[in-house]
Parts: C-alpha cells; structure tokens; sequence
C-alpha cells in the first residue's frame, strides 16, 4: 500500500513539473508575451528540414517599440516585428499571427515570415506557417531563456 501511495505521489509531482516548465496559459497577445524576457529557439523547421543549428546559442529579446535582437558571441542580428492578424484563405475566418523581419541577412531572413500562433504560455511560444497544402510546415518552438 505504502508503494503504491508513494509511486502515486510521485507520478502527480513529476506531471505537475512538467506544467511549470511549460508555463501558464495567457490570453496576451504574443509581442506582450516575448517582451517578457529573452528567449532562446528550441525548434526549427524550414519547409519541414530541421534548421535549428543556424540558431542554436542566440537569445531573442523583443522590445515593446517592435524591434527584435538576436545576440549569440558578441554577434548581433537586429529586425522587427508586430502582432498581426491572418485571414484563412480556406475558411475566410481571422486569426492571430506574428510577423518578424530581419532583411536579407542570412540565415535570419528565413524567419520574415507572417507566422500562425498554435500555442503560447508565459514560458513557451508555438508558432507555424504552412505555405501550401502539399508542403511541410515550417515550425518555430521559442522558449524562455533560462
């Protein structure tokens, strides 16, 4: 009996460790979100070829007048972004999005892209862009830079 109350409680703190790594729910748009604090990329996906190694070790910070830096070694990268609204050309509903912008430098300029918010949290932000049906996502993961 005492096992089984023991590897319970320890299957309820291990789910609810999980939760706060991944943050609270929050209805603010994404922009309020990353102001927050610097994030770092987790995942990255370009047309569904994993491309997060061209930016593994860069902190993200997003600053309230629509401007972004991504810093890694001394090495800065600068562009902007905005909360933006996308129109579903299947269904014709509304929906939020984000758009970033860091010019033709490469590889940054793979992220100018008006990105679909799946998901976000105080810790973890989730968005997606999928240009044809046919075609792999393109996915991004940010999470909070620890």
């Amino acid at each position: 009996m005492r096992k089984t109350l023991f590897l319970l409680m320890l299957g309820v703190s291990t789910l609810t460790a999980c939760n706060k790594n991944e943050g609270k729910a929050t209805s603010d748009n994404v922009g309020k979100v990353l102001q927050q604090k610097t994030w770092r990329m987790t995942i990255y996906f370009d047309n569904g070829d994993d491309k997060l190694s061209n930016y593994t070790g860069y902190a993200f910070k997003f600053y309230q007048d629509g401007k972004v830096e991504a810093v890694r070694n001394d090495v800065y990268k600068y562009g902007t972004w905005k909360d933006t609204v996308l129109t579903d050309s299947a269904t014709k509903t509304d929906m939020a999005s984000f758009k970033m912008d860091f010019g033709n430098d490469k590889p940054f300029r793979d992220l100018n892209k008006n990105w679909e918010i799946v998901s976000k949290t105080t810790k973890t932000v989730h968005l997606r862009l999928k240009d044809r049906p046919v075609d792999a996502y393109d996915e991004i993961y940010f999470n909070l830079n620890y």
